[in-house]
């Protein structure tokens, strides 16, 4: 799959071994299409921390969507008593309402975005190198 998205992208692959022992051979693919890169064990390393990186990355990104998500469905549920509230002002009941409205539609617009999002590929054992010169 990824040699597949390498030469849609016309980009070299660089293959990141686990920790774990699947088998060199896993590894070893070769393309007539795709250059496989086969740095040296230090340029290795440095590509394997950027792979690292950006999947810590992608995980706090999705713990801070996850989050902000509990934290706006909080907010229009404990707001929800007070829209009703007529002891309150109703230009504050009205701003109220405001926010909610809007939480409620960013929820949403996630969640409808969530739906048509391709699939993640951060975990996949191989990422592109796109050079623009060449």
């Amino acid at each position: 799959m990824s040699l597949a998205h390498a030469r849609k992208d016309g980009a070299d692959v660089y293959f990141v071994r686990p920790s774990t022992s699947l088998g060199s051979g896993f590894f070893e693919l070769e393309s007539t299409e795709v250059r496989v890169l086969r740095p040296t064990p230090v340029i290795g390393e440095l590509l394997r921390t950027g792979v690292s990186c950006r999947k810590f990355l992608d995980r706090v990104d999705r713990w801070l969507g996850t989050l902000r998500q509990q934290l706006e469905r909080e907010f229009a549920s404990e707001v929800a008593p007070y829209v009703a509230d007529l002891n309150l002002p109703e230009s504050i009941r009205q701003r109220l309402r405001s926010v909610r409205r809007r939480l409620r539609a960013s929820l949403e617009q996630e969640t409808h975005d969530k739906r048509k999002a391709p699939p993640r590929t951060t975990d996949a054992a191989c990422f592109g190198i796109r050079y623009p010169c060449g």
